[in-house]
């Protein structure tokens, strides 16, 4: 897997999970979801945001 992958997706795993700034905004719902159109707005691509979900080997990504 690519570093920069995973790079990115320890950052994604921090604004999942520990974003306290998104969660107190209301961006992240109270089952842990965030919108992939927020992500975007943060400078992911979309294909990027494919890549982190098809190749986490730990397969922590999902969309809904």
């Amino acid at each position: 897997m690519n570093k920069d992958i995973i790079n990115l997706g320890k950052e994604l795993a921090f604004l999942l999970r520990h974003d306290k700034e998104a969660f107190s905004k209301g961006l992240i719902d109270h089952n842990g979801w965030r919108n992939v159109s927020e992500l975007l707005s943060l400078g992911y691509t979309q294909e990027t945001l494919d890549e982190i979900v098809e190749t986490n080997d730990k397969k922590r990504y999902e969309y809904n």
